[in-house]
């Protein structure tokens, strides 16, 4: 006998769904044998003209090893009446019957109704409010990181990939269980005033719709973490993958161990706390091996560029990289060095696009000069305010001390017309009223943090202009 096994996109309590689906099913030839949680097994036979019922019963559990003495009764008072036992998942039970107008099992729509609802309580309500808490604490989590530093956040294709996540994950949750608690008013009411039972609503299109948009923020997330051009290596998506790789076959250990112990007619309540024993302590321990493998990786080394040079200084180790620059000090004076380490990140969503840079000698050779500088461009005006304010408090509450004493520094608005630019600014220490080489450089919709360690002259503002300021 060949099978087929089709993923269940039904939603618990959609009885009218489940049964209209089974029927149709049996016309072209696929009897319903199985119910598994995630996939559904049809056996391949003749097309038949069967009827399908599907009732719950709220005592029982997914963790049974065997139906209960109240189940087996009622399975035998379903058999008086024609109604043959295919298969149960939890508290859902499914019955068959072969004849054309057969007695009804539920001839109460409201006691099948509060049996609907007093089963969802015990699995399905629950999984839904976790999956909406999960996705408000990520958004929650993206508020605050957008609260501390919205430049980062916001040209980070992986926050922009968490906000997706979030707010998918909590229209997951809140649609199935506003989906649910409308027709549970409505069914309930229809109950009481004329004993109707009311049809369950099929919500499969949306639910299939939101899994299928969660596997392609993810998708894109882990795209933009394996960018090399993003500052990330290929070995931080992968460790990533790996981690959530495993957290799956954790849970499905945990699932593999409860199915052998209901075979083994272990009861429920133990086979209950040994699953969740296995699948919090094999988690915790897949986290923190993943945990222990990325500490030693960086410890080693492993999560700089391979490109990156390596050489020894007093005893310590130091990275030369040659990235390309927008903007070398070459550019802006004269210099025969050449052991200048160059060092480009880039990051870009389709909101903000923020690209560090830096041009440092060797520990060795201070003497020369360095060049740091980041450039932001934002993409959608609107934001544009948003990333001026933070990259003009970037320094606003630094420290900087000097011969012992601390003092507080901020950015003050300078001439722009030294950098041909729409607005400029150069930090300054309140204390002393000293300005330091650091400023905000303002090009249309670009904002530009410009931080030699030197004052420059007219003819390099000129130049920086020139080349930052496009």
């Amino acid at each position: 006998m060949k099978y087929r096994y089709v993923m269940n996109l039904f939603t618990f309590y959609d009885r009218s769904g489940i049964e209209n689906y089974l029927e149709e099913q049996a016309k072209k030839g696929l009897i319903f044998e199985k119910a598994g949680s995630v996939f559904w097994q049809f056996s391949k036979t003749e097309p038949a003209d069967l009827r399908f019922a599907v009732t719950y019963f709220p005592s029982a559990s997914a963790y049974d090893p065997s139906p209960s003495e109240n189940q087996l009764r009622f399975r035998e008072f379903c058999e008086h009446t024609g109604w043959r036992h295919i298969a149960d998942c939890a508290q859902m039970q499914i019955y068959c019957n072969d004849t054309e107008n057969p007695i009804p099992i539920e001839t109460d729509a409201l006691i099948e109704c509060e049996n609907i609802h007093r089963s969802a309580k015990k699995s399905y309500l629950s999984g839904y409010i976790a999956v909406l808490v999960i996705g408000i604490m990520i958004l929650l989590m993206q508020i605050f990181n957008f609260s501390r530093s919205p430049v980062e956040h916001l040209s980070s294709p992986v926050s922009l990939s968490m906000v997706l996540l979030g707010l998918n994950e909590a229209a997951m949750g809140g649609g199935e269980l506003l989906m649910y608690f409308k027709w549970y008013r409505k069914a309930k009411k229809a109950a009481e005033e004329n004993g109707a039972f009311t049809e369950t609503s099929d919500w499969r299109i949306g639910r299939t719709l939101l899994c299928l948009l969660a596997l392609i923020i993810l998708t894109v997330m882990f795209a933009s973490l394996i960018d090399g051009k993003a500052g990330y290596s290929f070995r931080v998506g992968r460790v990533l993958a790996i981690l959530i790789a495993s957290l799956a076959l954790v849970f499905g250990a945990a699932f593999t161990a409860s199915s052998v112990m209901k075979k083994m007619k272990i009861s429920a309540k133990t086979n209950r706390i040994i699953t969740v024993l296995i699948a919090v302590v094999l988690s915790q321990l897949t986290i923190a091996g993943n945990t222990s493998f990325i500490l030693k990786d960086i410890l080693h080394g492993n999560f700089i560029r391979s490109t990156a040079e390596t050489y020894e200084y007093n005893g310590n180790t130091f990275y030369l990289y040659h990235d390309e620059l927008p903007l070398y000090i070459e550019n802006l004076t004269d210099t025969d060095y050449d052991g200048y380490s160059t060092k480009t990140e880039v990051r870009s969503s389709p909101l903000v696009s923020l690209t560090e840079a830096y041009q440092r000698p060797r520990p060795d050779a201070k003497e020369h000069p360095t060049l740091e500088y980041i450039i932001v461009d934002v993409k959608l005006p609107i934001l544009f305010d948003i990333c001026l304010r933070d990259m003009l408090n970037i320094s606003g509450a630094e420290l900087y001390r000097e011969y012992g004493e601390a003092f507080i520094a901020d950015y003050t608005e300078i001439d722009a017309s030294e950098w041909n630019a729409d607005r400029a600014y150069q930090l300054k220490h309140f204390a002393s009223g000293m300005y330091s080489h650091d400023y905000i450089l303002v090009y249309e919709n670009r904002i530009v943090r410009f931080k030699p360690d030197f004052h420059p002259d007219s003819a390099q503002k000129i130049r920086v202009s020139e080349i930052l300021g496009k």
